[in-house]
């Protein structure tokens, strides 16, 4: 498993600069334990939109818990103005961006290391990345000790039976998680252990399986757009992972905020569509629009439909306001 995560990465790793755990929920839940516990955090803030299960564990763990937004408008880049106040803090983000599809900004990435404080963290939730090599694969604790990373080798093929996943810390933290691990993580099966050491042990046709099914999303994602054109309905730019949203654009500006998604959630329960919206992604809200979660391994003819219904909603709401 380490072999295969260092060829992915194009970095050594040795088994002490990594560490497994049974899902990514269960490795954010030690990392967040480690920091608070052992570290003495108190301060953390989550860029937007954000994996609901960790923000909960933060809160859960008594976090001094921050959400930074981001917007459509600034292409979700959030104001580094965020990060600046309480020392030391831990800020964390997602690769791809969750509920976008969307790689980092390399230069927002940047910026956002420049304006952190030295004993800051920055964990980087990789859990759903499909490239080979990462889009962030420069950025490890080997470049930056601040940095720590989640990446599971198999939710990005859309495959949740095995259940494992690993944090990428360097050996400097290596017997802290350890010690974090055995407390609150319970054992890794011998199902998912055997699978991923069978499967990582030809990292060429790892390689290979994640390709595909980043290519498949990409095809998928084109077919949808199309779709869109001439509707008030925009798909996130699926780059990446497999998660991403479609963006309702409101007209009736005579209406609330509150009224008018109340409309657009009417709609879909009339329809039978079941619906995930912005906010229980920690989108940021947006008066302008609406975000309803995508998932790209979900059936192709259930996502088209989907689209339809939200098309027509669109288009019904524009010949409303009219």
């Amino acid at each position: 498993i380490t072999g295969a995560l260092g060829r992915w990465d194009e970095q050594t790793y040795t088994n002490n600069d990594i560490s497994l755990c049974s899902s990514a929920t269960s490795a954010s839940f030690s990392i967040l334990v480690y920091l608070r516990h052992m570290c003495g955090f108190e301060n953390i803030v989550f860029e937007t939109p954000c994996y609901f299960a960790s923000y909960k564990q933060a809160q859960y763990l008594s976090f001094n818990v921050r959400l930074a937004p981001t917007y459509f408008d600034s292409a979700f880049n959030m104001d580094l103005e965020c990060v600046v106040g309480e020392r030391p803090k831990i800020i964390w983000i997602t690769q791809p961006r969750f509920g976008l599809g969307s790689n980092y900004d390399v230069d927002h990435l940047d910026a956002l290391l420049h304006s952190m404080g030295k004993h800051d963290v920055l964990v980087i939730d990789e859990a759903t990345e499909q490239l080979t090599h990462p889009h962030l694969a420069a950025y490890s604790y080997t470049r930056d000790h601040r940095i720590i990373k989640i990446r599971s080798p198999f939710k990005g093929m859309g495959i949740n039976g095995p259940r494992i996943s690993t944090i990428i810390h360097g050996q400097h933290r290596s017997r802290q998680l350890q010690l974090v691990r055995e407390q609150v993580q319970g054992s890794i099966d011998t199902f998912s252990l055997d699978f991923a050491v069978k499967t990582l042990s030809n990292p060429e046709r790892f390689f290979s399986m994640l390709r595909t099914a980043n290519r498949q999303i990409l095809r998928l994602y084109e077919k949808l757009s199309v779709r869109c054109i001439g509707t008030r309905v925009t798909m996130s730019q699926m780059q990446n992972g497999f998660i991403g949203s479609a963006s309702v654009t409101y007209d009736a500006m005579d209406k609330s905020y509150v009224q008018r998604r109340e409309r657009l959630l009417q709609h879909c329960a009339r329809h039978g569509m079941p619906v995930i919206v912005g906010a229980n992604m920690y989108f940021a809200i947006d008066p302008l629009r609406e975000f309803v979660r995508f998932s790209y391994f979900s059936n192709e003819a259930d996502l088209r439909e989907a689209v339809r219904l939200l098309s027509l909603f669109s288009l019904s709401s524009s010949e409303h306001s009219q």
